[in-house]
């Protein structure tokens, strides 16, 4: 073996052990630089698929007779959907949150301008998000991940037109009316594995519950709301 095929072994040697030794440290930098505020949050665009989507939240009767002050009525719904993987080429190294503001674009309640209210107050909103692939139910899923967010509230709804399909309402509140979906830990890494790698379509369904009032206009009926969803951030 001549001189400088030792020489190459041993450089060769080197080079794996210097590899070997700069990735923790590449990682560890990245969490640094994160701390830092360094490396600032990369931002994807409607994570979830919610964005334009609509659950129709369906009101419970009327409560007891007799009741002299305005009561709230609860109301629930969800809705099922599904669509393609992301494709998010520049995500950071081993990402540590994902997230994902939801709130109300709009609302339609199901009644005529005579008997819809010219405001409707929400609170204890609950929003449970179900994601997952591979599988037609989320029970029967490998990858899958779930998470709830909650908004005492209040939340007012502006009624602002009506027609013959119902009366809409706006939200023009600064506050997030449901609230950020956050994932990270062993969540993140599972909810970025079914968002942008196979097996495809990706899969959620959203369950919404919450309370509303006034209770008289709305015992029976279903208002229909519309995510917007559209702002999400994968950071580390």
């Amino acid at each position: 073996m001549t001189a400088v095929a030792v020489d190459d072994r041993y450089s060769q040697v080197r080079g794996r052990r210097a590899a070997r030794l700069a990735a923790p440290l590449v990682a560890l930098l990245a969490v640094a630089l994160a701390g830092c505020g360094l490396v600032p949050p990369q931002s994807v665009g409607d994570p979830l698929g919610l964005d334009g989507k609509s659950v129709a939240v369906t009101f419970g009767a009327l409560g007891p007779a007799g009741v002299l002050v305005p009561a709230a009525v609860t109301g629930t719904g969800e809705l099922e959907f599904t669509f393609p993987d992301h494709d998010w080429p520049d995500l950071p190294l081993s990402p540590g949150k994902l997230t994902n503001d939801i709130t109300i674009a709009s609302a339609t309640l199901n009644v005529g301008a005579d008997e819809a209210p010219a405001s409707i107050t929400v609170s204890d909103i609950d929003l449970t998000v179900y994601l997952w692939h591979g599988a037609a139910t989320y029970d029967a899923a490998t990858e899958r991940v779930s998470v709830t967010v909650e908004n005492s509230g209040p939340v007012t709804l502006n009624r602002t037109g009506c027609d013959a399909g119902g009366c809409t309402y706006s939200y023009d509140g600064s506050a997030l009316a449901f609230g950020t979906v956050s994932y990270s830990g062993t969540a993140v890494a599972t909810a970025l594995k079914v968002l942008a790698q196979e097996p495809e379509p990706n899969r959620v369904r959203a369950v919404a519950t919450l309370r509303a009032e006034p209770e008289g206009p709305l015992a029976g009926k279903t208002l229909t709301i519309e995510f917007e969803a559209g702002s999400g951030t994968v950071s580390l």
